[in-house]
């Protein structure tokens, strides 16, 4: 049987952003919202999640994922506002907003997804959903009070934006265990910041 890795790709984020998410959870907790919540040390900024894949392929992956990522500039993007999925009332996941450079992030990963789907289509299908960056912060598994949640994110969403640079792209192992999921770099590509007003 050929032994298989949870894997995905994703953005690295700045330990000021990290914070930041740490502080939105602490103050959705003050507003009585019950939830299991993502240690801040495990958000990312997810762009494709692979599943299991074949140990073997993962060599392949990287190789590809590094290619991809040759000469592309590193995103500016903005901390900003707060929602749910799939929608405040029936909240199963509570996220933090991005804003900036979001259509060069979705016509990067789009391209990925061509350049996996190449690689192997059987194991890199084509995505069905619309790329929305977003940062999750809390999975709410028991049904909700639905005015708890919308008090709650509203509330809390009109922090002030974050501007941030995104320069750290990983490919992820993910292990899942008893006190939560683990997750090792397999792969990891540095993007090249432009200075301001740069080409």
């Amino acid at each position: 049987m050929t032994a298989k890795i949870r894997a995905f790709i994703a953005l690295d984020l700045p330990e000021n952003v990290r914070g930041t998410l740490a502080d939105l959870q602490e103050q959705l907790r003050q507003q009585h919202l019950r939830a299991r919540w993502v240690p801040v040390e495990n958000v990312h900024l997810t762009l494709r999640f692979l599943g299991e894949i074949p140990s073997g392929m993962l060599p392949q992956v990287a190789a590809l994922v590094g290619e991809s990522a040759r000469g592309v500039p590193a995103f500016d993007l903005v901390l900003q506002g707060m929602g749910a999925f799939p929608t405040l009332g029936r909240a199963r996941v509570v996220w933090a907003g991005l804003g900036g450079a979001i259509s060069g992030l979705a016509a990067f990963k789009k391209r990925l997804d061509r350049e996996l789907m190449a690689l192997d289509p059987a194991n890199f299908p084509a995505e069905r959903r619309a790329f929305k960056g977003h940062l999750t912060l809390a999975r709410i598994k028991s049904r909700p009070d639905a005015r708890t949640v919308v008090n709650a994110v509203t509330r809390v969403s009109g922090f002030a934006p974050l501007a941030f640079c995104a320069d750290t792209l990983v490919l992820y192992e993910s292990r899942l265990t008893p006190s939560g999921a683990l997750y090792t770099p397999r792969g990891t590509y540095r993007l090249p910041r432009v200075p301001a007003g740069g080409a």
